[in-house]
């Protein structure tokens, strides 16, 4: 009979169903129902309460010190870091149909001629890629590009060596459902700063990404998640050739007097 199954010695004998110990608010008016037809199956069933959400947002307080020890070491044993979404991100229209976003892309070179590139965790494959981000309201493109620069990697020593005129298109689709239609344009910048000037710690309130690396732009391409393979092989082939100029020129080796 789970009427008579004690929640333990602190609270002494206690009705497991009782709804001050559950916590769903429709539950919560269900078992108060029972409870009352229960007794008397023509009782008047009790009122529904105009906030019916106290009971999970202001729990009981014996219930929560008794379960603080066990939720602690669960927290010790799956750690779990929080990863807002990006700004202005757009999962798709009521209508189902996919929600449309502006990006920027930025391919960051170096004196030698490498790129920049990352990932958000070691040990993920083909999950290579440079910075990116959201266009927002009122950006042009080499401000978006030099903010999410700034944001994702704390990197401040470029300047503009080419813009895209073409505009890559593609469709993410969502774990948990919804789409968004990408519509991205890229810049290409020259860094002439040093390596130390990388820095994940101090962006914006999280870490973007977790390890990095100078790589030769064509390699990049295998290496990136396959829904923007295409777009980063056509990258590859516009921005190449203006690398191999540069280089070629001694403008990556250029750095402010």
């Amino acid at each position: 009979d789970l009427s008579d199954v004690p929640l333990g010695s602190d609270f002494g004998p206690q009705e497991l169903l009782r709804p001050e110990h559950v916590v769903n608010p429709v539950l919560h008016r269900f078992y108060a129902c029972v409870a009352k037809r229960a007794m008397d199956s023509q009782a008047q069933l009790p009122p529904k309460e105009s906030d019916p959400l106290r009971g999970v947002l202001q729990p009981n307080a014996q219930l929560l010190s008794r379960c603080d020890p066990e939720l602690q070491r669960l927290k010790e044993l799956f750690p779990m870091e929080l990863i807002p979404e990006a700004k202005g991100t757009k999962r798709g229209r009521e209508d189902g149909t996919p929600g449309v976003k502006d990006k920027v892309g930025v391919c960051v070179v170096n004196r030698q001629g490498l790129v920049f590139a990352a990932k958000h965790e070691a040990t993920d494959k083909h999950t290579w890629q440079m910075p990116q981000g959201n266009i927002e309201p009122g950006e042009d493109l080499q401000a978006a590009g030099l903010r999410e620069l700034l944001e994702e990697t704390s990197i401040k020593s470029v300047r503009v060596l080419q813009a895209t005129d073409h505009v890559y298109e593609y469709t993410l689709t969502f774990s948990r459902g919804g789409q968004t239609h990408v519509r991205q344009r890229w810049l290409l910048l020259h860094f002439y700063g040093e390596d130390t000037e990388v820095n994940f710690e101090s962006v914006d309130g999280h870490k973007e990404y977790k390890v990095w690396s100078w790589m030769p732009l064509p390699s990049l391409p295998p290496n990136v998640v396959e829904s923007k393979r295409g777009m980063y092989e056509q990258v590859s082939a516009q921005f190449l050739p203006v690398i191999e100029q540069a280089r070629q020129n001694g403008d990556l080796a250029w750095r402010p007097s």
